[in-house]
């Protein structure tokens, strides 16, 4: 799967055997945001067999106001910061295959960006000292990013700093929502 879409599909794109979750205790964990993510990967690890297809089942709004993935907080972004250590955990521990541990390492770095560029654009000025301390503690999941924006932030965050990189991605952000918004008005 990961070969062929070159991603790792996440927990809403699934039908899982009840027994399975049952007998390798997989349940989500209560009261932590994108649960489904943490969650997904664990079942890669102890699934033997795993199939998947491209078909839309699933159809999912991510831009609905008022919807969980866009009322964003500094809490939900400590959560994302977690599953992305325990990731790297799994990655790097030694039952991990060569292609788990690659597939699974770029995917935290992909997502730790998104999540960056995401959480930079909305969270109130009041959480953006501690959103700050935590990109600094954690900018090093930068490394597993391959695309070229993310590898300008990782070094960005070093150079200039924290806070202008900030305010630069937040200005580059909000000018593309607007084209967007432009382009889907026409």
């Amino acid at each position: 799967i990961v070969n062929r879409w070159g991603t790792m599909r996440m927990g809403v794109r699934g039908a899982y055997k009840r027994m399975f979750l049952l007998q390798n205790d997989l349940l989500f964990c209560k009261g932590l945001y994108a649960e489904d993510m943490e969650w997904t990967v664990r079942i890669f690890m102890y699934a033997q067999s795993i199939a998947s297809n491209n078909s839309p089942y699933y159809f999912y709004r991510d831009k609905r106001p008022g919807s969980l993935v866009n009322s964003l907080s500094l809490k939900k972004f400590k959560d994302l910061l977690a599953i992305f250590k325990q990731w790297e955990k799994w990655a790097k521990s030694e039952s991990s295959t060569p292609d788990f541990k690659s597939t699974l390492l770029k995917e935290t770095g992909k997502r730790y960006f998104s999540t960056y560029r995401k959480f930079n654009q909305v969270l109130p000025s009041t959480e953006k000292v501690e959103f700050f301390l935590e990109i600094k503690r954690t900018k090093n999941m930068l490394r597993y990013a391959h695309s070229k924006p993310a590898k300008l932030l990782r070094f960005a965050i070093n150079f200039p700093g924290l806070n202008i990189t900030s305010l630069i991605v937040r200005t580059i952000d909000s000018k593309r929502n607007m084209n967007r918004m432009t382009r889907y008005e026409s």
